[in-house]
């Protein structure tokens, strides 16, 4: 489960659909918007927009099955998670560029060229 804690006035909502898979870790980009990267997923992650609580499913084929429970984004807006298990070769990263969505796995400094990570 997912949920949405606002501070003031120290309410919690939970996400009840768009968000099927849990666990996971979670960003916030400098583009206004929430990433979800749930751990164990099938080829999905999520983007929510903070300001109106539309969830963003994105399939993604270089994302499915992937244990992480950490993510960090950069001032520029680029995400990194580490895959910490189920991946075939040691020392992956997915990255995502929260300006294009765009995402890439790499190992050892090099982008795979496979389909899944």
């Amino acid at each position: 489960k997912f949920f949405k804690i606002d501070t003031n006035p120290d309410t919690a909502t939970e996400f009840t659909s768009g968000v099927t898979s849990g666990g996971g870790s979670s960003v916030y980009s400098p583009t206004g918007f929430v990433y979800i990267f749930p751990s164990g997923s099938a080829g999905e992650y999520y983007k929510i927009n903070v300001s109106t609580d539309a969830v963003l499913t994105i399939a993604d084929a270089n994302y499915n099955e992937i244990n992480s429970f950490q993510s960090v984004i950069t001032t520029g807006g680029i995400i990194y998670v580490p895959i910490t298990n189920n991946a075939p070769i040691a020392n992956e990263v997915f990255k995502v560029d929260t300006a294009t969505d765009i995402s890439i796995c790499f190992f050892n400094g090099r982008q795979r060229v496979l389909v899944r990570c």
